[in-house]
């Protein structure tokens, strides 16, 4: 198995779920909840805005932001608009 993307190659077998969890943040596919964020970010929510509105508290929505870009190698919040409309999670 390659390296992911921390460097960390994991030595011993993995389970079919744990996987598809690795090959999921190595091709930078979203869960569905960054999904359901990202399609707030994009219609202009503010972190606290999408918190009340999914049950997350704001430090939460604050790390899936994160992990988001990380997962799109995107910078900000333009990277993740136009991966957004892209994908078809908004209209353009």
């Amino acid at each position: 198995m390659e390296s992911t993307k921390n460097g960390i190659t994991p030595t011993w077998p993995l389970s079919q779920a744990d996987a598809a969890l690795l090959e999921e943040e190595q091709t930078g596919r979203l869960t569905r909840r960054e999904q359901q964020i990202l399609k707030l970010i994009a219609e202009d929510f503010t972190n606290k805005e999408i918190g009340l509105s999914l049950g997350l508290s704001y430090k939460t929505v604050e790390f899936h932001r994160m992990r988001i870009r990380e997962r799109l190698r995107v910078k900000g919040i333009a990277g993740m608009i136009r991966y957004a409309i892209r994908t078809g999670l908004v209209e353009p």
